[in-house]
């Protein structure tokens, strides 16, 4: 009689896990449905709001007040682009990928923006084999790991990214930061969606990271110690996973 309730409370649980799955990725195709709609509207926006911003050059107020819109707006467009990564990320197209390629195009466009914040950035890539993997989901873990350095560096410091052969059939990527590193009660929390220290962060980035990587069946793993920065490091397997 315990076996049989044991097992018919198994059951639900798997059917609830089942439902509530279903129900979170119908949520996220609606999520990124909105954030599709709402891209032309706000890239007009930021086009019209530049065009002011070079009227009123000369008003120091009206300046002022234009900057801070366009702050906001660029919140808002970074929103979107989460919610539209989160659902890209409810499938893969895994294809044949050279990984240090896809990191040198995420080093380019985060360079300006390192050196102006005074970040030096060291990239190597050892010889690695192809790997399955969606070129733009993995472009857009690789994108907000290095985001999230430069945010940790704000008075300037060093990036070193590593793209190198691991055990039999991985290969490891390696984002090293000389920031404050992150204290031990926000660590624990930094993969759940929508938690977040930052004034203008969404808290879905690192989730949306995590399961990006779970989805090409490699893991991410983070290692940080207060005042001694912080290592994030993407496992990735070279053969393609079911």
């Amino acid at each position: 009689m315990i076996k049989g309730n044991t097992d018919s409370t198994e059951c639900q649980l798997s059917t609830d896990r089942e439902e509530r799955t279903e129900n979170l990725l119908g949520w996220e195709e609606l999520a990124a449905g909105v954030a599709h709609e709402l891209k032309n509207p706000l890239a007009a926006m930021r086009g019209f709001l530049q065009l002011l911003a070079g009227r009123v050059a000369d008003d120091e107020t009206n300046k002022n007040y234009v900057e801070v819109v366009l702050h906001e707006l660029a919140r808002l467009e970074h929103l979107v682009e989460d919610f539209l990564c989160l659902g890209r990320s409810t499938s893969v197209r895994l294809e044949r990928r050279d990984l240090a390629e896809v990191m040198r195009e995420v080093v380019a466009m985060a360079s300006t923006q390192a050196e102006r914040q005074g970040v030096s950035i060291a990239f190597t890539a050892k010889e690695c084999p192809l790997v399955f993997a969606d070129r733009y989901l993995i472009k857009q873990v690789l994108w907000n790991l290095i985001s999230n350095a430069l945010a940790a560096m704000p008075q300037g410091g060093r990036l070193s990214l590593c793209l190198a052969p691991a055990q039999d059939g991985w290969v490891k990527v390696t984002c090293r930061d000389t920031g404050e590193g992150i204290p031990p009660a926000v660590v624990t929390h930094i993969f759940e969606p929508y938690f977040t220290t930052k004034e203008d962060g969404t808290g879905l980035g690192l989730a949306i990271s995590q399961r990006i990587v779970a989805l090409h069946g490699g893991k991410l793993e983070v290692d940080t110690r207060p005042g001694q920065g912080t290592v994030f490091r993407v496992w990735l397997p070279v053969e393609r996973v079911s």
